[in-house]
This record gives C-alpha cells, sequence and structure tokens, in this order.
C-alpha cells in the first residue's frame, strides 16, 4: 500500500441493494446540474457522475457512510458541496434529498 493513501474495508452485500429517489431528490438532481452548467459548461455532466458514482457506492455499500440523524444517513458528493441524505430499509435504498450544503440547513427539514 502506497503512502498517503487511504484505503478501507466495507462489507460488501451478496446483493446490491435497489435505489429510490424520491420527488424531491429527482428535482433537486436536474436544479443543481442545471445550475452548474449554467456557471460553466460541462461541470452539470461531470457533477452528474459524481453522483451516479456515489449511488453505485450506496447500491454496493449502503452502511458506508455516516448516520447523523437516526435513521438517515449522510453521503457527500466528491468535489462538489452537495450531500445525499438516504436511509436504508430491507434491500432499498431511498434518497430523500439531494442538498447543497451551501443553502440554509433549514431547508433540509
Amino acid at each position: 500500500m502506497g503512502e498517503g493513501k487511504k484505503y478501507f474495508r466495507a462489507k460488501k452485500s451478496s446483493m446490491s441493494y435497489s435505489i429510490t429517489l424520491s420527488e424531491r431528490a429527482g428535482n433537486s438532481i436536474f436544479e443543481l446540474a442545471d445550475f452548474y452548467n449554467q456557471n460553466q459548461s460541462g461541470i452539470g455532466q461531470r457533477f452528474l457522475k459524481e453522483l451516479f458514482l456515489t449511488f453505485e457506492l450506496l447500491r454496493l455499500y449502503p452502511l458506508l457512510f455516516e448516520m447523523k440523524k437516526p435513521p438517515f444517513r449522510v453521503a457527500k458528493i466528491k468535489h462538489f458541496p452537495i450531500v445525499v441524505i438516504y436511509q436504508v430499509q430491507n434491500k432499498t435504498v431511498y434518497v430523500y434529498m439531494v442538498f447543497n450544503t451551501y443553502q440554509d440547513p433549514l431547508k433540509i427539514q
């Protein structure tokens, strides 16, 4: 293992989980991608790529991310000030919000 690199071990589930987006989460994704594309061409696509990579992690390792306020977990999107707020039930990951952390935290409620 190289120095300075972080490695983690997470137990991979025997079966991948499904992901279900709330309407609110779906709307937020479109709004955020549009916002990033308006600021700089291609950034919206980069955001979506990172978001979908995070969704893939959630599908394979749903318990990887920290539980902030039970039963909700928070996954940070790499390179963006965005978090995914979700809950795991049975074999489904329910995504309730995709939230810009620069916004007012009271909007989460």
